[in-house]
């Protein structure tokens, strides 16, 4: 997690936690919802090694 003044950033590499990341992420803006929010992006990186059958 990183948290600055104009930046909040969550990630993992390991997918069963998505799920708190996600409640993790909604919890903190709900207690923020007086916060204005200009901009929002959410982001998804993925890869595979070489070789591997899943292309």
């Amino acid at each position: 997690m990183e948290v600055t003044e104009d930046r909040f950033v969550v990630k993992t590499s390991q997918e069963p936690y998505d799920v708190v990341i996600r409640d993790l992420v909604l919890g903190t803006f709900d207690l923020l919802r007086y916060t204005p929010v200009i901009q929002m992006g959410i982001s998804a990186l993925c890869g595979c090694k070489k070789g591997s059958p899943h292309r």
